[in-house]
């Protein structure tokens, strides 16, 4: 039945390749008429009785044994320049590991797309992103535009777990060229698409996020810019109005510790990405190994300073001065409290 099934094919395969003048009469609908009967009719030579013969084969039996043959069709009728003939074979494929390669290569991937995710097949969905990927940087002279209007249908024309698709990959590969000749990596590619499609909460907390990655967070000065770059993506939604601000404060608290640090020469005032309460904390400890009364009162006024600039509850601010005086073994300053 396999060789019989094969045999039909490759004459279906041959009469939609041909440009015979019956051939060019016929409409895509005509001839596609035309192949499903070749591929569905019994063999001429089967060892079947007269009464099995007369009858058609079940729906099912046709199903299995024609996997695969009308992908092989359809390709040949794309290159033939039957486009549509080809569309309307693939509709009956029951294949999916054939119909999604004949899909991609016919053009229509939003539709290979849509197969792959019906099946929940992660690995032919992948194959499907990658080859629009390319069709779409072939397919104009920059680079960077094909990726813009890649990102673009991505967002329009596919399902969504297309799109969750492509996130978890670029997530897991920000750090590399998105594409030969491409100046955009993977991570600016993501920024877009998030941004792209109106998550600017996802888009923002991915940024932000970043700026915590281990050759950055060895540089403060290059967190900072980082952190407004996200603040702005915040900025762009209604909804984020919340992580624009707390973003925006964390920024401002980043700056006061880069001053604090630096005023009194010590790495234990107000530790690198320490919370508003530790950093309260650790100025009222610092008080401490201080000789000076004024140095005390100073340190002090910074510490109510900041509770008062970040909003820090009264007994919250009261509880943190009971815990740093004590735990630094300021009785006096405990005691007038």
């Amino acid at each position: 039945n396999s060789i019989q099934a094969f045999a039909r094919a490759s004459r279906a395969a041959a009469f939609v390749s041909s440009s015979t003048p019956e051939n060019t009469k016929l409409s895509d609908s005509q001839m596609a008429e035309v192949v499903i009967a070749m591929l569905t009719k019994e063999d001429a030579g089967s060892t079947t009785s007269d009464t099995t013969r007369n009858k058609r084969p079940s729906s099912q039996h046709t199903a299995l044994l024609n996997r695969g043959a009308y992908a092989a069709v359809a390709l040949a009728a794309n290159k033939a320049g039957r486009p549509g003939v080809s569309s309307l074979l693939l509709m009956l494929e029951t294949s999916v590991k054939e119909k999604v390669p004949a899909l991609i290569e016919i053009g229509a991937f939003a539709d290979a797309a849509a197969v792959a995710v019906s099946v929940w097949d992660a690995d032919l969905l992948f194959l499907t992103l990658t080859s629009f990927e390319k069709a779409c940087l072939q397919s104009s002279s920059d680079a960077n535009q094909g990726r813009i209007k890649f990102i673009d249908m991505i967002i329009h024309k596919f399902t969504p777990e297309a799109m969750n698709l492509l996130q978890s990959y670029y997530r897991s590969s920000n750090n590399s060229m998105a594409s030969p000749g491409s100046t955009i990596d993977n991570e600016t590619t993501l920024m877009n698409l998030l941004i792209s499609s109106q998550k600017f909460i996802e888009a923002g907390s991915h940024k932000a996020i970043s700026s915590f990655s281990k050759d950055k967070k060895k540089n403060r000065h290059e967190r900072i810019p980082i952190i407004k770059e996200a603040s702005r993506v915040f900025g762009l939604g209604k909804e984020s109005v919340f992580q624009k601000v707390a973003t925006d404060e964390y920024c401002e608290l980043l700056v006061d510790q880069d001053r604090l640090r630096a005023q009194y020469n010590s790495p234990l005032v107000a530790p690198e990405s320490s919370s508003v309460t530790y950093t309260i904390l650790s100025i009222l400890k610092h008080a401490a190994s201080c000789e000076s009364p004024n140095a005390v009162k100073k340190l002090y006024q910074d510490a109510d300073r900041l509770a008062k600039k970040y909003r820090v509850p009264e007994k919250r601010l009261w509880y943190l001065k009971v815990r740093g005086l004590s735990e630094s073994q300021q009785w006096s300053s405990l005691r007038v409290l």
